[in-house]
Protein backbone atom coordinates (compact mmCIF):
# COMPACT_ATOMS: atom_id res chain seq x y z
CA UNK A 1 0.00 0.00 0.00
CA UNK A 2 1.30 3.57 -1.25
CA UNK A 3 1.75 6.36 1.44
CA UNK A 4 -0.16 8.42 -0.91
CA UNK A 5 -3.45 5.97 -0.15
CA UNK A 6 -2.82 5.53 3.36
CA UNK A 7 -2.77 9.52 3.85
CA UNK A 8 -5.83 10.26 1.35
CA UNK A 9 -7.73 7.15 3.22
CA UNK A 10 -6.89 8.69 6.66
CA UNK A 11 -7.57 12.16 5.85
CA UNK A 12 -10.94 11.27 3.85
CA UNK A 13 -12.99 9.78 6.81
CA UNK A 14 -12.16 13.16 9.14
CA UNK A 15 -15.69 14.97 8.85
CA UNK A 16 -17.73 14.20 11.70
CA UNK A 17 -19.60 11.27 11.97
CA UNK A 18 -23.21 11.51 13.73
CA UNK A 19 -24.63 8.24 15.48
CA UNK A 20 -28.35 7.52 13.53
CA UNK A 21 -29.56 6.72 17.42
CA UNK A 22 -31.72 9.92 17.66
CA UNK A 23 -31.40 9.20 21.41
CA UNK A 24 -27.57 9.72 21.56
CA UNK A 25 -27.56 13.02 19.85
CA UNK A 26 -23.59 12.55 19.47
CA UNK A 27 -20.94 12.22 16.72
CA UNK A 28 -17.11 10.88 16.08
CA UNK A 29 -14.16 12.87 14.58
CA UNK A 30 -11.06 12.23 14.23
CA UNK A 31 -8.20 14.71 15.04
CA UNK A 32 -4.42 14.19 14.77
CA UNK A 33 -1.78 16.01 16.64
CA UNK A 34 0.90 18.49 14.85
CA UNK A 35 -0.39 17.11 11.60
CA UNK A 36 1.55 13.84 12.46
CA UNK A 37 -1.29 12.08 10.66
CA UNK A 38 -2.09 9.54 13.57
CA UNK A 39 -5.61 10.69 13.70
CA UNK A 40 -7.52 9.54 17.00
CA UNK A 41 -10.66 8.76 16.94
CA UNK A 42 -13.21 10.87 19.68
CA UNK A 43 -16.35 10.55 20.88
CA UNK A 44 -18.54 13.89 21.33
CA UNK A 45 -21.84 14.05 22.80
CA UNK A 46 -23.68 17.49 22.12
CA UNK A 47 -24.20 20.02 24.75
CA UNK A 48 -21.45 18.15 26.81
CA UNK A 49 -18.10 19.34 27.38
CA UNK A 50 -15.04 18.05 26.03
CA UNK A 51 -14.96 15.19 24.07
CA UNK A 52 -14.13 11.42 24.58
CA UNK A 53 -10.90 9.31 23.43
CA UNK A 54 -12.07 6.12 21.38
CA UNK A 55 -8.78 4.94 20.52
CA UNK A 56 -4.99 4.03 21.98
CA UNK A 57 -4.08 7.78 21.32
CA UNK A 58 -0.69 7.32 19.35
CA UNK A 59 -2.01 4.18 16.31
CA UNK A 60 -3.36 5.81 12.94
CA UNK A 61 -6.94 5.40 12.90
CA UNK A 62 -9.86 6.45 10.34
CA UNK A 63 -13.03 5.77 8.20
CA UNK A 64 -15.74 5.32 10.99
CA UNK A 65 -18.70 3.73 9.69
CA UNK A 66 -21.77 3.76 12.71
CA UNK A 67 -23.74 0.72 12.74
CA UNK A 68 -27.38 1.25 12.02
CA UNK A 69 -28.57 1.51 15.52
CA UNK A 70 -26.38 4.10 16.30
CA UNK A 71 -24.63 2.11 19.08
CA UNK A 72 -21.36 1.08 17.51
CA UNK A 73 -18.50 2.31 15.45
CA UNK A 74 -16.26 0.34 12.86
CA UNK A 75 -13.05 1.46 12.29
CA UNK A 76 -9.68 1.15 10.66
CA UNK A 77 -6.67 0.80 12.91
CA UNK A 78 -3.12 -0.08 13.46
CA UNK A 79 -3.29 -0.46 17.11
CA UNK A 80 -2.41 -3.99 17.04
CA UNK A 81 1.22 -3.88 15.60
CA UNK A 82 1.92 -0.18 14.36
CA UNK A 83 1.42 -1.62 11.13
CA UNK A 84 -1.69 -3.67 9.66
CA UNK A 85 -4.44 -1.70 8.57
CA UNK A 86 -7.19 -3.82 11.36
CA UNK A 87 -10.62 -2.98 11.17
CA UNK A 88 -11.81 -2.52 14.90
CA UNK A 89 -14.88 -1.89 16.41
CA UNK A 90 -16.32 -0.14 19.23
CA UNK A 91 -19.62 0.96 21.75
CA UNK A 92 -18.69 4.55 22.56
CA UNK A 93 -20.79 4.25 26.07
CA UNK A 94 -19.48 0.95 26.97
CA UNK A 95 -16.28 2.18 27.94
CA UNK A 96 -14.72 -0.33 27.10
CA UNK A 97 -11.91 -0.97 24.18
CA UNK A 98 -11.87 -1.54 20.73
CA UNK A 99 -12.24 -5.10 19.72
CA UNK A 100 -10.53 -6.74 16.95
CA UNK A 101 -13.37 -7.64 13.88
CA UNK A 102 -11.14 -7.89 10.48
CA UNK A 103 -6.79 -8.49 10.76
CA UNK A 104 -4.78 -6.82 8.43
CA UNK A 105 -2.80 -8.86 6.00
CA UNK A 106 -0.30 -6.23 5.35
CA UNK A 107 -3.05 -5.14 2.72
CA UNK A 108 -5.22 -2.28 3.90
CA UNK A 109 -8.64 -2.87 5.00
CA UNK A 110 -11.45 -0.63 5.34
CA UNK A 111 -14.97 -0.82 6.70
CA UNK A 112 -17.89 0.61 4.26
CA UNK A 113 -21.48 -0.40 5.76
CA UNK A 114 -22.97 -2.47 8.22
CA UNK A 115 -25.81 -5.05 6.96
CA UNK A 116 -29.38 -3.48 8.09
CA UNK A 117 -29.48 -6.30 11.00
CA UNK A 118 -26.00 -5.27 11.95
CA UNK A 119 -24.50 -8.34 12.14
CA UNK A 120 -22.36 -8.47 9.11
CA UNK A 121 -19.61 -5.69 8.10
CA UNK A 122 -18.95 -4.96 4.29
CA UNK A 123 -15.35 -4.33 4.35
CA UNK A 124 -12.56 -3.51 1.50
CA UNK A 125 -9.37 -5.04 1.21
CA UNK A 126 -7.88 -2.04 -1.22
CA UNK A 127 -4.45 -3.04 -2.59
CA UNK A 128 -4.11 -0.06 -5.53
CA UNK A 129 -6.41 1.73 -6.96
CA UNK A 130 -6.55 -0.98 -9.46
CA UNK A 131 -6.65 -4.02 -7.10
CA UNK A 132 -9.14 -4.41 -4.59
CA UNK A 133 -11.19 -6.90 -3.27
CA UNK A 134 -14.77 -6.59 -1.67
CA UNK A 135 -15.85 -9.10 1.65
CA UNK A 136 -18.70 -9.54 3.81
CA UNK A 137 -17.77 -10.34 7.04
CA UNK A 138 -19.98 -11.91 9.80
CA UNK A 139 -18.84 -10.45 12.75
CA UNK A 140 -20.40 -13.57 15.21
CA UNK A 141 -17.71 -15.84 13.53
CA UNK A 142 -15.10 -13.80 11.59
CA UNK A 143 -16.16 -15.74 8.63
CA UNK A 144 -15.16 -13.35 5.12
CA UNK A 145 -17.13 -14.30 1.82
CA UNK A 146 -16.33 -12.49 -1.11
CA UNK A 147 -19.13 -10.50 -2.99
CA UNK A 148 -17.85 -11.15 -6.66
CA UNK A 149 -14.90 -13.51 -6.66
CA UNK A 150 -12.89 -13.13 -10.46
CA UNK A 151 -9.64 -14.37 -11.89
CA UNK A 152 -8.57 -10.99 -12.78
CA UNK A 153 -7.50 -7.69 -11.11
CA UNK A 154 -10.61 -4.76 -10.33
CA UNK A 155 -10.53 -1.45 -8.51
CA UNK A 156 -13.26 -0.97 -6.38
CA UNK A 157 -14.47 2.38 -5.55
CA UNK A 158 -17.04 1.97 -3.12
CA UNK A 159 -20.40 -0.27 -1.88
CA UNK A 160 -23.27 -0.17 0.21
CA UNK A 161 -25.52 -2.99 1.48
CA UNK A 162 -28.57 -3.14 -0.19
CA UNK A 163 -31.41 -2.25 2.73
CA UNK A 164 -32.70 -5.23 1.98
CA UNK A 165 -29.64 -7.35 3.10
CA UNK A 166 -30.38 -9.76 0.56
CA UNK A 167 -27.35 -7.99 -1.90
CA UNK A 168 -24.60 -5.05 -2.53
CA UNK A 169 -24.28 -2.73 -4.55
CA UNK A 170 -20.83 -1.70 -5.42
CA UNK A 171 -18.80 0.62 -7.88
CA UNK A 172 -16.12 -1.19 -9.98
CA UNK A 173 -14.85 -1.41 -13.01
CA UNK A 174 -14.87 -4.92 -13.75
CA UNK A 175 -15.42 -6.27 -17.36
CA UNK A 176 -15.41 -2.32 -18.40
CA UNK A 177 -12.73 0.49 -19.02
CA UNK A 178 -15.35 2.59 -16.48
CA UNK A 179 -15.81 2.12 -12.97
CA UNK A 180 -19.67 1.10 -13.29
CA UNK A 181 -22.61 1.04 -10.92
CA UNK A 182 -23.13 -3.05 -10.18
CA UNK A 183 -25.61 -4.33 -7.86
CA UNK A 184 -24.81 -8.29 -6.71
CA UNK A 185 -27.33 -10.64 -5.09
CA UNK A 186 -25.74 -12.24 -1.99
CA UNK A 187 -27.94 -15.45 -2.36
CA UNK A 188 -28.44 -16.19 -5.89
CA UNK A 189 -25.25 -14.80 -7.45
CA UNK A 190 -27.40 -12.62 -9.99
CA UNK A 191 -25.43 -9.35 -10.82
CA UNK A 192 -26.86 -6.42 -12.60
CA UNK A 193 -24.88 -3.41 -14.16
CA UNK A 194 -27.53 -0.20 -13.03
CA UNK A 195 -25.34 2.37 -14.67
CA UNK A 196 -24.23 0.43 -18.08
CA UNK A 197 -26.06 2.95 -20.30
CA UNK A 198 -23.50 5.33 -18.78
CA UNK A 199 -20.02 5.33 -21.09
CA UNK A 200 -18.68 7.33 -17.69
CA UNK A 201 -17.08 6.61 -14.04
CA UNK A 202 -19.10 6.03 -11.42
CA UNK A 203 -17.33 8.02 -8.29
CA UNK A 204 -19.79 7.61 -5.13
CA UNK A 205 -22.98 6.32 -4.09
CA UNK A 206 -25.65 5.93 -1.33
CA UNK A 207 -28.94 4.94 -0.42
CA UNK A 208 -31.71 6.37 1.70
CA UNK A 209 -32.02 3.91 5.13
CA UNK A 210 -35.84 2.54 3.66
CA UNK A 211 -34.48 1.73 0.53
CA UNK A 212 -36.54 4.03 -1.71
CA UNK A 213 -34.03 6.12 -3.18
CA UNK A 214 -30.15 5.31 -4.62
CA UNK A 215 -27.97 8.30 -5.44
CA UNK A 216 -24.75 8.37 -7.09
CA UNK A 217 -22.67 10.52 -9.10
CA UNK A 218 -21.17 9.64 -12.39
CA UNK A 219 -18.19 11.57 -14.00
CA UNK A 220 -19.43 12.98 -17.57
CA UNK A 221 -15.92 14.03 -19.81
CA UNK A 222 -14.93 15.75 -16.10
CA UNK A 223 -17.95 17.48 -15.20
CA UNK A 224 -19.94 15.21 -12.19
CA UNK A 225 -23.76 14.62 -12.90
CA UNK A 226 -26.11 13.78 -9.76
CA UNK A 227 -28.06 10.44 -10.72
CA UNK A 228 -31.03 9.57 -8.53
CA UNK A 229 -32.79 5.71 -9.14
CA UNK A 230 -36.14 4.97 -7.35
CA UNK A 231 -34.98 1.39 -6.37
CA UNK A 232 -38.72 0.53 -6.09
CA UNK A 233 -40.71 1.71 -9.34
CA UNK A 234 -36.67 1.34 -11.22
CA UNK A 235 -36.73 4.31 -12.84
CA UNK A 236 -34.68 7.21 -13.04
CA UNK A 237 -35.41 10.69 -11.62
CA UNK A 238 -34.34 13.66 -13.30
CA UNK A 239 -33.07 15.73 -10.60
CA UNK A 240 -32.79 20.05 -10.96
CA UNK A 241 -30.12 21.17 -12.49
CA UNK A 242 -26.92 22.79 -10.61
CA UNK A 243 -26.22 26.47 -10.79
CA UNK A 244 -22.70 25.78 -12.68
CA UNK A 245 -20.37 22.31 -13.49
CA UNK A 246 -18.37 21.37 -11.11
CA UNK A 247 -17.80 18.17 -8.74
CA UNK A 248 -20.10 16.85 -6.44
CA UNK A 249 -19.62 14.45 -3.17
CA UNK A 250 -19.98 13.43 0.22
CA UNK A 251 -23.33 12.12 -0.70
CA UNK A 252 -25.86 11.54 2.45
CA UNK A 253 -29.53 10.68 3.12
CA UNK A 254 -31.70 12.17 6.02
CA UNK A 255 -33.22 9.67 8.71
CA UNK A 256 -36.94 9.63 6.67
CA UNK A 257 -34.87 9.22 3.30
CA UNK A 258 -36.55 11.97 1.79
CA UNK A 259 -33.95 14.74 1.47
CA UNK A 260 -30.44 13.74 0.22
CA UNK A 261 -27.44 16.00 1.16
CA UNK A 262 -24.31 17.06 -0.75
CA UNK A 263 -21.25 19.00 -1.64
CA UNK A 264 -20.76 20.95 -4.92
CA UNK A 265 -17.57 22.88 -6.24
CA UNK A 266 -17.26 24.94 -9.83
CA UNK A 267 -14.13 26.60 -10.88
CA UNK A 268 -15.83 29.79 -10.03
CA UNK A 269 -17.65 28.58 -7.15
CA UNK A 270 -16.26 27.66 -3.70
CA UNK A 271 -17.68 24.40 -2.17
CA UNK A 272 -21.21 24.35 -0.97
CA UNK A 273 -23.53 22.24 0.80
CA UNK A 274 -26.73 21.23 -1.16
CA UNK A 275 -30.09 19.59 0.03
CA UNK A 276 -32.36 17.90 -2.69
CA UNK A 277 -35.74 17.32 -1.55
CA UNK A 278 -36.63 14.75 -3.92
CA UNK A 279 -40.69 14.63 -3.64
CA UNK A 280 -40.59 18.15 -4.79
CA UNK A 281 -37.85 17.79 -6.51
CA UNK A 282 -36.56 21.05 -5.48
CA UNK A 283 -32.87 21.93 -5.06
CA UNK A 284 -31.87 24.42 -2.08
CA UNK A 285 -28.49 25.40 -1.02
CA UNK A 286 -27.55 25.19 2.91
CA UNK A 287 -24.48 27.07 2.49
CA UNK A 288 -23.40 30.02 0.45
CA UNK A 289 -19.76 30.67 0.49
CA UNK A 290 -17.80 33.49 -0.69
CA UNK A 291 -17.33 33.66 -4.48
CA UNK A 292 -13.54 34.20 -5.63
CA UNK A 293 -10.20 32.12 -6.48
CA UNK A 294 -10.95 28.48 -5.54
CA UNK A 295 -8.76 25.48 -4.92
CA UNK A 296 -11.09 22.83 -5.61
CA UNK A 297 -9.80 20.27 -2.75
CA UNK A 298 -10.70 22.63 0.07
CA UNK A 299 -14.45 21.97 1.01
CA UNK A 300 -17.47 22.31 3.37
CA UNK A 301 -18.09 18.41 3.63
CA UNK A 302 -22.58 18.13 3.12
CA UNK A 303 -22.37 14.99 5.25
CA UNK A 304 -21.05 17.43 8.35
CA UNK A 305 -24.44 18.26 7.81
CA UNK A 306 -25.18 15.51 9.92
CA UNK A 307 -28.36 13.46 8.39
CA UNK A 308 -29.92 13.04 11.70
CA UNK A 309 -30.22 16.96 11.97
CA UNK A 310 -32.13 17.60 8.75
CA UNK A 311 -35.13 18.71 10.09
CA UNK A 312 -37.98 20.45 7.91
CA UNK A 313 -37.85 23.79 8.10
CA UNK A 314 -35.09 24.19 9.93
CA UNK A 315 -31.39 24.63 8.67
CA UNK A 316 -28.52 23.44 11.01
CA UNK A 317 -27.14 25.56 13.48
CA UNK A 318 -23.19 25.90 13.66
CA UNK A 319 -23.21 24.67 16.90
CA UNK A 320 -24.73 21.38 15.97
CA UNK A 321 -23.46 20.67 11.96
CA UNK A 322 -19.95 20.17 12.89
CA UNK A 323 -19.04 22.10 9.52
CA UNK A 324 -15.75 21.66 8.90
CA UNK A 325 -13.19 22.31 5.91
CA UNK A 326 -10.27 20.29 5.11
CA UNK A 327 -7.90 19.58 2.41
CA UNK A 328 -7.68 16.38 0.59
CA UNK A 329 -5.15 16.54 -2.66
CA UNK A 330 -3.08 19.31 -4.47
CA UNK A 331 -5.68 20.50 -6.40
CA UNK A 332 -6.79 17.90 -9.33
CA UNK A 333 -8.75 19.06 -12.48
CA UNK A 334 -12.26 18.02 -11.53
CA UNK A 335 -13.01 14.30 -12.99
CA UNK A 336 -9.21 13.67 -13.33
CA UNK A 337 -8.44 9.72 -11.90
CA UNK A 338 -6.89 10.52 -8.47
CA UNK A 339 -6.63 8.61 -5.25
CA UNK A 340 -8.88 10.87 -3.76
CA UNK A 341 -11.72 9.21 -6.04
CA UNK A 342 -10.82 6.40 -4.44
CA UNK A 343 -11.70 3.90 -2.74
Amino acid sequence: MSGASSRFCASRSRRPRFSPDPGRSAYVYLKDVGGNENAQLYYQRLGEPGAKLLTDGKSLNGGPVWSNTGREVAFFSTARDGVSYDIDIVDPEAGSLPRLAVTGDGAAWYPLDWSPDDRKLLVLKYLSISEAYLYVVDLSSGQKREVEPVPTKVGIAGAKFSRDGQGVYLISDLDSEFAQLRYVNLFTGDKTVISGRLSWDIEELAISRDGHYLAYVSNEAGIDKLNVLDLRTHQDLIAPKLPAAGIIGSLSFDAAGNRLAFGFAAPNRPRDAYVLDIAANALEAWTHSEAGAVDLARFVTAAALSVSHLRPNRRPAASDTGVCVRAVGSGSAPGAHHPARRP
